[in-house]
């Protein structure tokens, strides 16, 4: 079994995955084992190479995008709109807003990324 110390901010852990698999193939089994003196966790697994998508708390918003930000703050506006305010003509703004904002989203994430490799069998990869 394979001892993987969880990183402090660890919400929850969601999943193991094989190193060239990512998100393709099934998830791998895991348990998280938590020390004696309640302080710290720790996830076992069988897989050498693992990678492990996981929750955190996250406090900053540097490592987001300015559009990501204001698609988030403009449908926080929409939902506390009406209860600040009372008016719904400021509420529909706000939901107008994240409309279009949210709109520009396939687009700026297009930008940000290299697509995936298509998925090959195990037999080809080992060749």
């Amino acid at each position: 079994m394979r001892h993987i110390q969880n990183p402090a901010n660890v919400g929850s852990a969601e999943n193991i995955y094989r190193e060239w698999d990512s998100r393709g193939a099934d998830a791998v089994p895991f348990n998280i084992e938590v020390s004696d003196d309640k302080e710290s966790k720790t996830i076992l697994t069988n897989l050498e190479s693992a990678i492990g998508v996981y929750t955190f708390d996250l406090e900053t918003t540097s490592m987001f995008s300015k559009l990501f930000i204001q698609t988030v703050a403009a449908n926080l506006g929409f939902h506390i709109a009406m209860a600040l305010t009372g008016k719904k003509d400021i509420r529909q703004e706000q939901y107008e807003r994240f409309l279009e904002l949210l709109a520009f989203a396939p687009a700026a994430n297009a930008n940000e990324e290299v697509p995936k490799p298509p998925r090959e069998a195990e037999w080809i990869r080992g060749r």
